[in-house]
C-alpha cells in the first residue's frame, strides 16, 4: 500500500486500487499496465513536487478502480460484451482543426449517441436512462470545469467545455493509460513520447469496452466519436471497428500548432506550471506531428483510406449545415429536420469566441511546417485556407 508521503509506483497503485475498491480482477487483458507503468516511472523521474504527485495518485486510482469495478460488472452481467458499436462516426482531424465544433454538430443528431464529458471520465457505475439528466456526477464534473476556467478563463474562448457536452476519447484513453491527457496536462514528456512513438496493444479494446459499460443501463445509438489521437492508430481503430465512418478535418498547421499550445499552456497553468512556450511548442510539434506522420502514412492501406472524408476547417466555420450534410451524404446516412434545428440551437447557445496567436510566440518559422510536413501541404493544401 501507498502511504501519503511515498513515490508513485505500479505495484503500490495496484494495490491501493484493489483495497479501495474491494475488488482483486483486473481482467484478462493486462496490457493497460504497460502505459501505467510508463506514465508512474516517468512522473516519478521528473523528482515531482508534492503537489503534482498527491493530483496525479487519485487519478489513477480513480482509473485503476473503474477498470476493476467494469470487470466485475460483465462478470457478473456478461451480455455487456455482447452490446454492440456499429458504423460509428468518428472525426479524427487533428487538434484545432474544427474537430470539437463539427463534433458538437453531429452529436446533435436525434439518432447519435455521443459519450458526454461526466460520464466519459466515470464510467462507474454504469449511467443509466433514467437518471441520465440528474446524476450527480454531472455536478462534480461541472465544479471541475468550472474550477478549470476561473483558473484560466481564456479556454472559454478556444473550445465549448460543459459537463453534458460531448467528450472526445481523449477522457477514454486514460483508462488504457494512454493519449495526450496524462503526459500533457501533467507535464510529464517521456509519456509523450511513449505515445508518440509506441503502438500501445490493446488501446480499442479498453476504448470499445467504455463504450459498452456507458450503453449497458444507459442511452444508446450510433456511436459518434472524435479525437485526434485515433490518427496514431488508424490501422487499430479500423481493426476494431471496421465499418467506421472517419472524417479528417484540415486546417494550417501553423494554426493549429499555435492554437494547441495556447491550450495546453493554459490548462499546465491550472495544474501549477509556469510553462515555456517555446519549449512546449516544440514538444507538441513532436507529439502531434507523429499523429499527422503517422495517419498520413496509414492512408496507404485501401481498407483506411476508403473509410475518411477530407473536410476544411474554413467550411465547418462557414458553412456547417453543408459540412454535416456532406458528411450524412458521404456515410448514407439520413439527416433530418430535427437534426437541422438542434444544430441551430447549439450554435445559438454557444457564440464563437475569439482567439488570436502568434506562432512566433511558440518558436515556429515561417516555413516550420511547410518544411516538417512538405507531404501533407501537397497533397491537401487546397484545404487549409484560412475561414
Amino acid at each position: 500500500m501507498e502511504d501519503g508521503s511515498s513515490r508513485l509506483t505500479e505495484d503500490g497503485a495496484l494495490a491501493t486500487a484493489r483495497e479501495s475498491s474491494q475488488l482483486d480482477d483486473f481482467g484478462s487483458d493486462d496490457s493497460f499496465r504497460i502505459g501505467l507503468r510508463i506514465f508512474i516511472e516517468a512522473l516519478e523521474a521528473m523528482d515531482p513536487p508534492p503537489e503534482l504527485r498527491e493530483a496525479a495518485r487519485p487519478h489513477i486510482n480513480k482509473l485503476l478502480t473503474d477498470r476493476l469495478h467494469w470487470v466485475a460488472d460483465e462478470t457478473a452481467s456478461p451480455e455487456i460484451l455482447e452490446i454492440p458499436v456499429e458504423r460509428p462516426v468518428i472525426v479524427i482531424g487533428m487538434p484545432r482543426t474544427g474537430t470539437t465544433v463539427l463534433y458538437d454538430y453531429l452529436a446533435c443528431d436525434p439518432v447519435a449517441r455521443a459519450p458526454l464529458y461526466w460520464e466519459a471520465g466515470d464510467v462507474w457505475p454504469a449511467p443509466e436512462i433514467a437518471t441520465y439528466d440528474t446524476d450527480p456526477r454531472i455536478a462534480t464534473a461541472q465544479a471541475s470545469i468550472d474550477a478549470l476556467l476561473a483558473g484560466a478563463p481564456e479556454i472559454a474562448q478556444m473550445l465549448p467545455l460543459g459537463a453534458t457536452l460531448p467528450a472526445e476519447c481523449n477522457r477514454i484513453m486514460p483508462y488504457h493509460f494512454y493519449g495526450p491527457e496524462l503526459g500533457t496536462f501533467y507535464g510529464v514528456p517521456q509519456h509523450s513520447a511513449w505515445v508518440a512513438n509506441e503502438k500501445p496493444p490493446g488501446l480499442y479494446q479498453t476504448h470499445k469496452r467504455v463504450l459498452q459499460q456507458m450503453a449497458w443501463k444507459g442511452p444508446r445509438g450510433r456511436w459518434t466519436l472524435k479525437s485526434p489521437v485515433h490518427l496514431y492508430n488508424l490501422d487499430a481503430l479500423v481493426d476494431a471497428y471496421p465499418d467506421a465512418c472517419l472524417v479528417w478535418t484540415h486546417r494550417d498547421l501553423a494554426n493549429v500548432f499555435t492554437s494547441l499550445v495556447d491550450l495546453i499552456a493554459a490548462a499546465r497553468r491550472v495544474m501549477g506550471h509556469d510553462t515555456d512556450r517555446r519549449a512546449l511548442g516544440a514538444e507538441l510539434l513532436e507529439l502531434f506531428g507523429a499523429a499527422l506522420d503517422r495517419g498520413m502514412a496509414a492512408r496507404s492501406d485501401p481498407r483506411i483510406a476508403e473509410r475518411i472524408l477530407d473536410l476544411p476547417f474554413r467550411d465547418t466555420v462557414n458553412n456547417p449545415i453543408s459540412v454535416v450534410r456532406q458528411v450524412h451524404d458521404r456515410f448514407d446516412l439520413p439527416f433530418t429536420a430535427d437534426h437541422e434545428a438542434a444544430i441551430h440551437r447549439f450554435i445559438a447557445d454557444h457564440p464563437k469566441g475569439e482567439h488570436r496567436y502568434r506562432p512566433s510566440d511558440c518558436g515556429y518559422e515561417p516555413d516550420t511546417f511547410t518544411s516538417r510536413f512538405p507531404e501533407y501541404y501537397e497533397r491537401y493544401g487546397y484545404l487549409l485556407a484560412s475561414p
